[in-house]
């Protein structure tokens, strides 16, 4: 058995995901830093004028080269690629809420799939420790056909569920 360091994103990388074939991982990086705002806030993104940020990656492993697939302020995470490789669902916070997108694989087409699936019930960053409290809940699945997306949410007691999204045209 070998081991070795595929990626050295200096601020974090996790979240890893196989592509089909086996000839890429996408997955989730701090590599561009964590943003300072000029805006101090209590939105739990934000830490003391500054974004907990994450952005979604590929690395090719023959070769180990880095493609930035997202590029928002906001974080984006735990990627997950589709049975055929041609589209990448991930957890992001672009719209102030974790929720579901979807993109190609090409990052083209980015695009919202839910709407507030956490509520009242959101996880909080820990920038301490450079990863969310309760990440066990964001998690990504897709059916062996690539119709559905099953994730896990949080239900209004707290606990975790899991759900399903079918998707239409894709």
């Amino acid at each position: 058995e070998k081991s070795y360091q595929l990626t050295t994103g200096g601020n974090g990388d996790w979240g890893p995901a196989w592509s089909p074939d086996g000839s890429l991982i996408a997955y989730a990086s701090r590599r561009d830093g964590i943003k300072e705002t000029t805006t101090p806030s209590d939105d739990p993104q934000r830490h003391h004028g500054f974004i907990n940020k994450g952005d979604v990656w590929l690395v090719k492993i023959k070769g180990r080269s880095y493609q930035q697939l997202t590029t928002d302020i906001n974080i984006d995470l735990l990627p997950a690629i589709s049975p055929d490789g041609s589209k990448i669902a991930f957890f992001s916070e672009r719209n102030g809420n974790p929720d579901i997108w979807l993109m190609n694989a090409d990052a083209s087409n980015q695009r919202q799939l839910t709407t507030d699936i956490w509520g009242k019930w959101k996880p909080r960053y820990d920038i301490n420790f450079d990863f969310y409290q309760g990440m066990a809940y964001f998690y990504l699945s897709w059916s062996p056909d690539g119709t559905k997306i099953a994730f896990t949410k949080v239900r209004e007691n707290g606990k975790g569920a899991i759900g399903i999204i079918t998707l239409k045209g894709e």
